[in-house]
């Protein structure tokens, strides 16, 4: 009995120190790169155009279903440049499909520090995934009314079928844009977008976000000043 208590604290003794919680992530992170990941098989590009019609198309089908129209009631345009008004999110492309180009950026980086190792179409695929995903969720009646409430944007009513194909295009052509940019290139690009967009329509995807999350009335009366 005696030698079992002796030997006791010299086992414990052997025990590791505890790590901290950040030595414990980095473990995690640095054992996740080093793990082999599992990629789609690469396609000739008719594969990719093919898989993002179909998105395409189903996104419609959702839209169309949550009472969204094909077309504005004017006569659609390419570019509508007006701001607070009720084309705005009507026509093909307006200021707030920039906004789009740049959730294509973040999402560039998002692929790239987890899925770089992809065939690039695949990445673009999943680029249009994630604009599709923006469009349904912005066009709900909860989303709608919160934009109105929260004074995110005010005279946002939903989108047109036209206006919402145009927005995911630019998240696509930000997504490639980011990855051939380089994230120093996409990361200017990005800002430089922003304080554009917080000059001319006083908006931008951060404003857009916090006023969603946590609106301020000071930013509320400063953007419809716009």
């Amino acid at each position: 009995m005696h030698r079992t208590a002796e030997a006791a604290p010299q086992i414990l003794s052997r025990e590791p120190p505890p790590r901290s919680s950040a030595g414990v992530v980095a473990a995690m992170l640095a054992r996740w790169r080093g793990r082999r990941r599992p990629a789609p098989p690469p396609c000739p590009w008719p594969v990719y155009w093919a898989a993002g019609l179909l998105l395409l198309l189903l996104t419609g089908g959702i839209l169309l279903a949550l009472g969204r129209p094909l077309l504005p009631q004017a006569t659609p345009r390419f570019w509508d440049g007006s701001l607070g008004s009720e084309t705005n999110s009507q026509h093909f492309l307006d200021w707030y499909s920039l906004l789009h180009l740049v959730y294509g950026l973040i999402w560039a980086g998002i692929l790239w520090l987890t899925s770089r190792h992809w065939p690039f179409g695949w990445l673009l695929v999943v680029a249009l995934v994630a604009a599709a995903g923006w469009e349904v969720a912005e066009n709900t009646p909860f989303m709608i009314a919160r934009y109105g409430t929260s004074g995110a944007d005010p005279s946002y009513g939903g989108d047109t079928l036209l206006n919402a194909t145009g927005d995911m295009l630019c998240v696509v052509a930000g997504c490639w844009l980011g990855f051939r940019l380089g994230w120093k290139g996409a990361l200017a690009l990005g800002l430089a977008i922003e304080v554009a967009l917080a000059f001319i329509i006083h908006d931008s995807l951060a404003i857009g976000a916090i006023m969603l999350l946590h609106p301020l009335e000071a930013v509320r009366a400063w953007r419809m000043a716009a």
